[in-house]
Order: structure tokens, then C-alpha cells, then sequence
């Protein structure tokens, strides 16, 4: 099995291999899965296909560019598969030394372009979640070359980021697709911070209306949009409902503080 139960997704991850290596050649290190198709919990014409490239050395601006024009062919060749990739491309001298010192990687994302970004311990649910459920398609297991982070540095990192939230969610369009990811966001980050455990937006959506009965409406909702978040089937949220995404937020912040470890069934 290559290397996960989603069909689907064996064949794109087969295929970015094939393209990667076309591209870095010798200067590929290895190629590792994570996220949702990692864990069991990829969820067919929604979820992301989450990638971390090992790189031999830094990439250089051709190799950039090279990547780049490969991503864009990629999305025409497979529009099911546009905007849907998630692709850190990061070198293997970087990798080894992340807890501690920022690099700069190449990266694409769902609704941003192939870009330069820093890389750093601020980043360290990404590093957590290869750690932890990477699946290998090319190249030596992460355990011999990752720097190593612990359950306690995955839960400050996510206390970090809902720090942020409120600044970010006023940046969001009010686009169903953008309110849905901050609701679904949420739910993840309490789930995180309530048992060190990184699961798709789904599982803690389910989780997070048992544990907040208060709050299930509006993650339902959060759930309906995300199904139907492409074309046109996305509309501006009402300003009810953003004044209620506003308060989860609020909330979540509020609730992730001081409960880790906290009962979590």
C-alpha cells in the first residue's frame, strides 16, 4: 500500500514524488506525509494532502522558480487537486537544528501563492505532526534527522498561535470557506491543548460539540460550509454569525489556557 488506505491520495503523493525528483534530482533528501492522509482521518474532496521535502542543501532561486512552475502544472493536471496541496520544502541542515534556529523555506498552502516563509519553532504543530504520524515516501525516517519537539512544546505552540486569532480572524474575508477554517481551527486548537494530540478538523469539530454543547450550532454550521467551500457555492457569512465566529474565538483562547492534561473523553 503506497502508503496510506485513500486511493486518491496514493496516486497525487506518487506523482509529486515523481515531479520533485525531476526537479531537486540529487538534491532531493526525502519526501515525508502528514497530516489528515497520515493520520486515518483524510476526508475525500476536502482535506489537504499535507508534504514536508527534506532538501540536501538550501534550495537556490532556480530550484525555487523550477518548484514553482511544477506546482502550476500540477494544479492544471489535477484540478481536483488545486489549492489543496501543502508543500514545505526545507533543508536537511535546517531540519536538524529547527527547535532553536529559524530557516527559510519554500512553501505553498491552500489560498497562498508558492512563497518564501521563515521557519522556526514558531512552526512547531508542523514539526510535532511529522514527528509524530510522517509517513515516508522517499528518503531516511525523520527520526534520524528532525530535531525532536515534545508534546508540552506542540500545546505552548498552539496556546501561541490562539494569542494571535483575534487579530487574524479580523484580517479574514467573510467568506463562508475562510469563517469555516477559524471555527474548525478552534476546535482543533482546544482539542490540542486539552490532550497534546494533533486530529483532523473534523474529529475535534465532533469533539468540541460534545464538550460545548453551547457552541455545537455554530460548528455544524462551521462543518456544512466546509463541504461546500469551493465556487460558488461560497457566500458572505451573516453579521450574526460572524459576531458569534468573534466570541468562539474568544472563547477558545480563553479555554486552551492552563488545560492541558484536563479530562479529554
Amino acid at each position: 500500500m503506497y502508503p496510506t488506505i485513500y486511493d486518491d491520495v496514493n496516486r497525487i503523493t506518487a506523482e509529486l514524488v515523481v515531479r520533485v525528483q525531476a526537479v531537486l534530482g540529487a538534491h532531493l533528501g526525502g519526501m515525508y506525509l502528514f497530516g489528515s492522509a497520515a493520520a486515518g482521518a483524510f476526508e475525500p474532496g476536502v482535506s489537504d494532502v499535507d508534504l514536508l521535502v527534506a532538501t540536501t542543501s538550501a534550495a537556490s532561486e532556480a530550484e525555487f522558480r523550477a518548484l514553482l512552475a511544477m506546482h502550476d502544472t500540477l494544479a492544471r493536471d489535477f484540478p481536483a487537486w488545486d489549492d489543496r496541496i501543502e508543500a514545505k520544502y526545507l533543508s536537511l541542515a535546517a531540519l536538524r537544528t529547527i527547535r532553536t534556529v529559524p530557516a527559510r523555506m519554500a512553501a505553498i498552502s491552500p489560498g497562498e501563492p508558492f512563497a518564501w516563509e521563515e521557519a522556526g519553532p514558531e512552526r512547531a504543530v508542523i514539526w510535532y505532526d511529522v514527528q509524530q504520524n510522517g509517513m515516508t515516501l522517499c528518503g531516511p525516517e525523520t527520526d534520524t534527522f528532525i530535531d525532536q519537539f515534545s508534546e508540552a512544546d506542540f500545546v505552548e505552540c498552539v496556546r501561541r498561535h490562539l494569542q494571535e486569532w483575534p487579530r487574524y480572524l479580523a484580517e479574514l474575508p467573510s467568506r463562508t470557506g475562510s469563517q469555516s477554517y477559524a471555527v474548525l481551527t478552534m476546535c482543533r486548537a482546544i482539542y490540542a491543548c486539552r490532550t497534546g494530540k494533533q486530529v483532523s478538523k473534523g474529529q475535534a469539530a465532533r469533539w468540541a460539540q460534545e464538550q460545548f454543547p453551547e457552541w455545537a450550532d455554530l460548528i455544524e454550521t462551521a462543518l456544512e460550509w466546509r463541504s461546500t467551500a469551493s465556487g460558488h457555492f461560497q457566500h458572505d457569512a451573516d453579521a450574526q454569525t460572524l459576531r458569534r465566529i468573534e466570541a468562539f474565538v474568544a472563547f477558545a483562547g480563553e479555554t486552551a489556557q492552563g488545560v492541558f492534561g484536563a479530562n479529554s473523553s
